[in-house]
């Protein structure tokens, strides 16, 4: 993975990041909205570009067990490059 990845719209920049919106409405005051995000891999390790500044996300539980399989998906890959097999113990 570069260090800019590219989306749909070209560029990083054109599609990370903040979107301005609150598609599960606003979590509290210190909510700043929908964020667009990257995962990927990069020499040894994963990657999580954010196109922005981070303080804080938010997961419906069933988005947090699918960005857990992400995360662990993404593992498992740069692990094989490695010569190494990841198990996982929920």
């Amino acid at each position: 993975m570069s260090d800019k990845p590219k989306g749909p719209g070209g560029s990083a920049s054109h599609w990370m990041g903040a979107t301005g919106k609150f598609p599960h409405g606003k979590l509290n005051t210190e909510d700043e909205g929908e964020l667009r995000f990257a995962i990927g891999e990069r020499d040894d390790s994963v990657m999580l570009h954010f196109g922005t500044q981070v303080t804080w996300l938010a997961f419906s539980p069933e988005q947090a067990v699918s960005f857990a399989q992400l995360l662990i998906g993404k593992a498992r890959i740069v692990a094989r490059r490695q010569g190494k097999t990841l198990t996982v113990t929920l």
